[in-house]
């Protein structure tokens, strides 16, 4: 931690390794990725419309970036050694403003009240100068992940341009690019463009959390989009690993895994990333979960209520071995990656967090 506050730089690995860090995860953090999650459900059913599902079953990850992962300021929002962040699935706004205002970016609840209302700093989908924290405009799929990838040409290129003496990881345009993308990202044509330049390009400071839920607002995404995306990248000559929540056929919530996949992400310098976060949309509502009726419209009152119980009810089942993503490579350790200015970091041993729920179709 430097003294003004920031988080240190974190060194750049060489090629084919990556940090084997024990995620420190306590009940705070828990009680934390509930709140957010309740929030999203709530701020949409105040205002009438939205979209809660993938905010409420992105809590976990959307958490995990912002509080454990990425290198940032909340009191100086325009950094410049800062991780980008990216929203690419703008409609699902929450997803960012809840972490806002859960880590000090200047939003306050009342914010969260006012979702989607003339005048707030909460809009319908995030717009770059209005709102403190916000990298890009977005909500048209696909615009934000192609922009990222932009993001992350550029910051190299001012590397080269202005810092080009610098050590690997010293230099305050050695940031990473997060992406939080979904379904309907990934079904545009601007995506694929971007990203088979990304590939070209070699971009390893880009990293996309595709949020692979098979959901859209007419339900389930196979009545139109049934490719093998993990095939598609690599043909793009990205890193791919999956993430799969559902994999047990009890819903687990490893953000552990998550989080051993981000570094390895962060260790390939020579290729952009791709995570597949399968999970259900909508988590953990009683009988709106998994359905279309999630995506785009307010839970109602008794489904509200289900959901508050289910988030009270999680048990926790901590362990004490790390995990990895099925594809992570094998390879050295290396220094940890620090991260919040407020000194919460991912390196110090701690208990792994399992997030295990009940099964809340039925409510809890």
């Amino acid at each position: 931690m430097r003294e003004d506050g920031r988080s240190a730089s974190a060194p750049r690995l060489e090629k084919g390794q990556y940090q084997v860090t024990e995620l420190q995860w306590e009940s705070i953090d828990e009680k934390a990725v509930d709140t957010a999650r309740v929030l999203a459900a709530d701020a949409v059913e105040k205002v009438g419309n939205g979209h809660p599902g993938t905010a409420m079953s992105l809590a976990p990850a959307a958490y995990l970036l912002f509080q454990k992962v990425m290198r940032r300021d909340p009191s100086d929002a325009t950094w410049i050694g800062r991780d980008r962040f990216i929203l690419s699935v703008g409609h699902s706004s929450l997803t960012q403003y809840v972490q806002f205002y859960l880590g000090g970016y200047g939003l306050e609840l009342d914010d969260l009240k006012a979702l989607r209302t003339w005048g707030s700093k909460t809009p319908g989908h995030p717009e770059y100068g209005h709102t403190d924290g916000v990298e890009i405009t977005t909500g048209p799929l696909g615009q934000g992940l192609a922009s990222a990838v932009g993001f992350a040409y550029a910051s190299r290129f001012e590397r080269d341009l202005f810092d080009p003496e610098a050590a690997a990881g010293s230099s305050p345009f050695d940031h990473f690019v997060y992406v939080i993308a979904g379904d309907g990202d990934l079904q545009e044509g601007i995506t694929s463009e971007a990203s088979s330049l990304a590939g070209h390009q070699k971009l390893g400071n880009l990293v996309v959390i595709y949020d692979s839920n098979q959901i859209s607002i007419e339900d389930d995404t196979n009545i139109a989009f049934t490719e093998d995306v993990k095939a598609r990248y690599e043909a793009y000559d990205w890193q791919v690993q999956v993430v799969d929540w559902k994999k047990t056929g009890e819903y687990h919530e490893d953000v552990a895994e998550l989080h051993a996949a981000i570094e390895a992400a962060q260790g390939e310098t020579d290729k952009p990333s791709l995570i597949i976060l399968r999970t259900i949309i909508g988590w953990p509502s009683p009988k709106k979960q998994n359905t279309g009726k999630i995506h785009g419209s307010a839970l109602g009152a008794d489904e509200l209520r289900g959901s508050r119980r289910c988030s009270a009810s999680t048990p926790r089942r901590p362990s004490t071995s790390p995990t990895r993503s099925s594809s992570t490579p094998a390879g050295p350790s290396s220094a940890a990656r620090h991260s919040t200015p407020s000194g919460t970091s991912s390196s110090p041993p701690g208990r792994r967090p399992t997030r295990r729920r009940r099964n809340c179709s039925t409510g809890c």
